[in-house]
């Protein structure tokens, strides 16, 4: 007797959660939309710096860094907001996704070796970065008193801004 009215309390308040989850699903999709939205904006900065960088006079290059170096921020902003609220397969492959096709706008016009390095770069730190997210995930899985849950995404994301700052250094390094 008192499990079954144990069983309609619990269930008498499982109704009350389904609006919540549904309020969270939505922010969780609106928020995404916000993300891809931000993201198509970043690309098209990237694509209109990359193209005032190829073509405008060195002199007026420094006018033009400012956005370029803005688009870039967007981007890695949001790729690390993506760390922890998409999955992380998502991010690796969005990651090595932004840096293609930024690394084959800017050599389009500018060098080709230029989106080789970058590819070659991105896919490697990337890769990096995974391995040690799953081999970090595993320790803290087996000792979870040791070490933090949230301590294979920050190594993750250590790998990915190191990838973004060799290839600020490296287009830096080309003027």
């Amino acid at each position: 007797m008192g499990a079954c009215s144990s069983n309609r309390r619990s269930n008498s308040r499982h109704p009350e959660r389904i609006p919540v989850y549904g309020k969270k699903l939505i922010f969780q999709q609106s928020f995404n939309l916000f993300i891809h939205l931000f993201l198509f904006l970043s690309f098209v900065l990237s694509l209109v710096n990359s193209f005032f960088l190829s073509f405008v006079p060195s002199f007026y290059r420094f006018f033009f860094l400012p956005f370029f170096f803005l688009s870039f921020f967007l981007t890695f902003v949001l790729s690390f907001l993506l760390l922890f609220f998409l999955s992380i397969i998502h991010s690796f492959f969005l990651s090595f996704f932004i840096f293609l096709v930024l690394s084959f706008i800017l050599s389009f016009f500018r060098y080709f070796f230029l989106f080789l390095y970058l590819c070659v770069l991105s896919f490697f730190l990337s890769f990096v970065g995974l391995f040690f997210y799953f081999f970090l995930s595993f320790i803290c899985s087996c000792l979870p008193s040791l070490f933090p849950s949230s301590l294979g995404s920050f190594f993750c994301l250590f790998f990915f801004f190191l990838s973004f700052f060799f290839f600020v250094s490296f287009f830096l390094s080309l003027y």
